[in-house]
């Protein structure tokens, strides 16, 4: 996987964390009491215990509650509150204990009635239900339940697509973060990180051309976006259109003269159009913007060896070997150049 495909991945999906299921982990926010005192009363002892550390004993209380009254939200919901990750990293590697959980909040939450008028908890219920349903290890099946209930742009289930193509995407399940993504674009469209996003899925997937099409849009909805721009010459490369990339990254190094990061950029896609006068010039600029760097040494050195200058690219690696002495590549380039 490319970098910048790697780097999307992990910071546009991993970090971006839904605030759906983050509020199903905190105390259910509705309005729903029930007339049981008893009930009630150890509900609201439950939340002592837990203030006070013995979480056990408040699960155990919980517990109870669900029993008592498998209808009412409050208890389920506290208990995946307590007892479910509440962020995808978190989520990534459960032990059997928290997916024997899991599968148990799902359960008692499937058996939850809420009034057709409260529709914040019927959410509420529903997306919390789909979290524990994913931490169980079927991420197909909480990805449906939240994607056929949604509204148009119902941004809670946005979240939550999120967030569950980002636990796909950590548990290796790249078909289901690409569908968790679809499912999500279809709720909003025109957000342009669920466009990148998604690219990054389908690039991951070797679905190149799929992904220059997504970034594609993403960029004209937002053409002043240069993490887009970045991501969508990063695409053009993996789809065999360097040409193409060189045009991209070009604009970028415009836009930002005083950066190293967009001229090497270019230096290496025109490097890979065969754009060997280009990737030089390109190197140069970026050689002099980040003296401390050896890539763009390393780059010029692999334009002027194309351009058969073999005496200027030697130079050009031992330069990059000045710069750091442990680079690996710039002694290999040496010893396939001298």
């Amino acid at each position: 996987m490319r970098p910048w495909c790697r780097s999307r991945l992990v910071l546009g999906l991993v970090l971006a964390v839904s605030s759906a299921t983050a509020s199903a982990r905190a105390q259910p926010r509705h309005g729903q009491q029930s007339g049981d005192r008893t009930l009630n009363a150890w509900i609201a002892r439950a939340e002592v215990l837990v203030e006070r550390g013995r979480r056990a004993r408040a699960a155990r209380l919980l517990g109870r509650a669900i029993g008592r009254a498998p209808e009412d939200p409050r208890a389920p919901l506290r208990l995946a509150a307590l007892w479910l990750p509440d962020r995808p990293p978190a989520a990534a590697e459960p032990d059997g204990a928290t997916r024997e959980r899991a599968r148990e909040i799902a359960e008692a939450l499937g058996r939850v009635r809420v009034p057709s008028e409260d529709t914040r908890a019927a959410r509420e219920v529903r997306l919390t239900r789909a979290w524990a349903i994913a931490v169980a290890g079927d991420h197909r099946d909480a990805i449906e339940r939240v994607a056929l209930a949604a509204g148009r742009l119902d941004a809670a289930s946005t979240d939550a697509l999120r967030s569950l193509a980002a636990l796909a995407v950590l548990r290796h399940d790249l078909g289901a973060a690409d569908e968790a993504l679809e499912a999500a674009r279809r709720i909003d469209p025109v957000d342009v990180t669920l466009l990148s996003d998604h690219a990054a899925v389908r690039l991951a997937r070797g679905r190149a051309e799929d992904a220059v099409a997504l970034l594609a849009d993403a960029a004209r909805r937002n053409p002043e976006d240069e993490a887009v721009l970045r991501d969508l010459g990063g695409a053009l490369l993996a789809a065999g259109r360097a040409a193409e990339a060189v045009d991209v990254f070009a604009s970028l190094a415009a836009r930002s003269p005083e950066s190293s990061r967009p001229a090497l950029a270019l230096a290496r896609a025109a490097l890979e159009a065969g754009q060997a006068e280009r990737a030089e010039r390109a190197a140069r600029a970026a050689l002099a913007l980040a003296p401390a760097d050896p890539e763009p040494a390393l780059v010029l050195g692999a334009a002027l060896r194309s351009l058969g200058r073999s005496d200027a690219a030697v130079e050009a690696f031992r330069e990059a070997l000045r710069r750091d002495p442990n680079d690996t590549r710039a002694r290999e380039a040496l010893r396939h150049s001298e």
